[in-house]
């Protein structure tokens, strides 16, 4: 990784990670970009390929399709060249090298353990080597399945162990923090999670302690491993040392349904891999992108905060506000209310967007607020709601200041103009309409999806001019009397670290407030495309199946213009 995780447009810059063992890129110079997407021919096995040039063998390879077996080295990280897995035989050279740390040069002759028995024979006493003291637990172990030690075993080595001394034995589910747990007797001893601790978070919390086959995985004194990314280091162990403590023996990873979505937390967009068990989510992990979005690291709110966007009790009527209670609406009632949006009334019309919808549902929106509002995209009746909040230097690693994972799309379809402050302008915009609600200048309001309105905002006055207006519609996926956001107890199960951001104190959530509320689906119940800061485009997939009544915003709208 070189330079910055992402760089917000919004002029909230990020600090800068730098990788050790990746080539720098030379900002701003065409030559130097040119360098790094410049090839060299080399041998791999009698075959001659074209690698990228500056790279590792190991990593050269990877690029190209050919996997060199590796414990230890992350492309992120810093090269430890410690697990010694990567030998490979270069032509000339007597020794066997790592390839992990050799770098590729115009015509080097590479021989891997297809072709080479020293390689090979290498390889295969090197797990010999690992597996010594490593408990036979694969058949309760988190990681089976999806194991390197497990895979590597059965590919390159297969036979008995020849070590009948006594094995050490490690401790096991040895707390480290909030969220993360280590089984020492699993641990090859990769390094993979101090370097993490070291080298992007610079929180150094992690280390190897003793010597030899005593070397464990250790945090110092009163230094707990509570960083808001430490979850992280779960996804770096490729053998099953570390696991989440909240997801401990909760599943197979065989028995899980796999869905590659986008992180809808903040305007950064990570691309994740969900595990989904029995309609509940068992995992999440970062998934590597052409658009390095994360780098495949994730921040812990984003990780463990899924079930935020997936209220427990779920609205899936039309309902109606009757003095003080709100009560079902009937289908010719509805029709006949909804009829409303339609009419001319003195006073001005205005829209909330939230900015969890999709594009391709804000294109349906947009169309609505044109053809039956009046308002154009510029206008300052028509709001997508930024969602800023102030971030710890350690956290702007790669957490975005704006919880908002659509933002960009202002910028796309014309609410603000290219290369001006989105969350500056879209923030005196939205605080604007909120005064134009409280001072009851709204005839027609429509507040369109979840988090389109902060709940703190949500007082007696703007209820009151929200209650004035001569029609307000409302859709919400969160039940009418739920008066703060609905925080599953999974989310609550264990408490936030020092670092972490409260995944249960968002304040984003919109309670009912409009005379009509109709029922929508959630950010994880939908299908579509996100866009984050940087305009990269994601695909957002559906986690869930959404009850019986819900129907996406833009359907609502399509119902309510024809």
């Amino acid at each position: 990784m070189s330079g910055n995780f992402i760089k917000d447009s919004s002029k909230e810059d990020f600090p800068t990670v730098q990788n050790p063992s990746a080539p720098k890129v030379a900002s701003e110079n065409n030559a130097g970009i040119e360098s790094l997407r410049a090839t060299i021919k080399v041998m791999v096995d009698g075959l001659e390929v074209a690698v990228p040039k500056g790279e590792t063998v190991l990593w050269a390879l990877k690029q190209v399709g050919i996997e060199i077996p590796h414990f230890c080295y992350h492309h992120e990280l810093s090269v430890a060249g410690n697990c010694r897995m990567c030998q490979v035989k270069l032509a000339g050279v007597p020794k066997l090298v790592l390839a992990c740390c050799t770098p590729v040069s115009e015509g080097m002759k590479i021989s891997t353990h297809k072709t080479s028995p020293e390689v090979a024979d290498a390889q295969r006493e090197t797990l010999e080597f690992l597996l010594i003291n490593h408990p036979l637990d694969c058949t309760i172990c988190d990681q089976a399945g999806q194991c390197k030690l497990q895979d590597y075993y059965l590919q390159f080595s297969s036979e008995l162990s020849r070590f009948s001394e006594r094995r050490e034995v490690g401790v096991k589910a040895e707390v480290l923090g909030e969220e993360v747990i280590y089984d020492s007797e699993r641990c090859v001893n990769c390094t993979r999670c101090v370097r993490f601790c070291n080298e992007i978070t610079k929180t150094s919390e992690l280390g190897v302690f003793n010597r030899g086959d005593k070397a464990v995985i250790g945090i110092f004194p009163s230094h707990p491993l509570n960083n808001p990314f430490s979850g992280v280091v779960c996804d770096l162990c490729p053998v099953g040392a570390l696991t989440h403590r909240r997801w401990r023996f909760n599943s197979r990873s065989w028995q899980t349904q796999q869905v590659k979505t986008v992180c809808p937390g903040c305007a950064t967009g990570c691309v994740v891999s969900v595990a989904l068990k029995d309609n509940k989510i068992v995992s999440v992990r970062g998934v590597e992108t052409e658009s390095d979005s994360n780098h495949s690291f994730l921040c812990n709110e984003g990780r463990y905060g899924f079930s935020r966007f997936q209220p427990v009790e779920r609205l899936t009527m039309p309902m109606i506000k009757e003095i003080l209670n709100y009560e079902m609406l009937g289908l010719e009632r509805l029709k006949s209310k909804l009829s409303k949006l339609r009419q001319t009334y003195q006073g001005e019309n205005a829209m909330f967007i939230s900015p969890f919808l999709t594009l391709e549902e804000l294109e349906v929106v947009l169309a609505f607020a044109r053809d039956v509002l009046g308002l154009e995209p510029a206008s300052d009746n028509l709001v997508l709601t930024p969602h800023a909040r102030k971030l710890t230097e350690l956290e702007q690693i790669l957490i975005s200041p704006n919880y908002a994972p659509n933002l960009k799309a202002a910028e796309i379809f014309g609410l603000i103009k290219k290369g001006q402050n989105i969350t500056w302008l879209l923030e005196q915009r939205y605080q604007a309409l909120l005064r134009k609600v409280r001072n009851k200048k709204i005839s027609k309001l429509v507040v369109v999806g979840d988090y389109a309105v902060c709940s703190k905002d949500i007082d007696s006055e703007l209820v009151a001019g929200t209650l004035f207006a001569e029609v307000s519609v409302q859709t919400s996926a969160r039940p009418v009397q739920a008066k703060n956001i609905s925080t599953p107890p999974s989310v609550r199960q264990f408490p936030p670290s020092a670092g972490q951001l409260n995944f249960g104190a968002l304040h984003l959530g919109t309670r009912a407030f409009c005379e009509i509320v109709l029922p929508s689906r959630t950010v994880l119940e939908k299908t579509g495309t996100l866009i984050n800061i940087v305009g990269v485009e994601h695909k957002l997939l559906p986690l869930f199946t959404p009850p019986a009544g819900c129907l996406d915003d833009s359907e609502w709208l399509s119902y309510i213009k024809n």
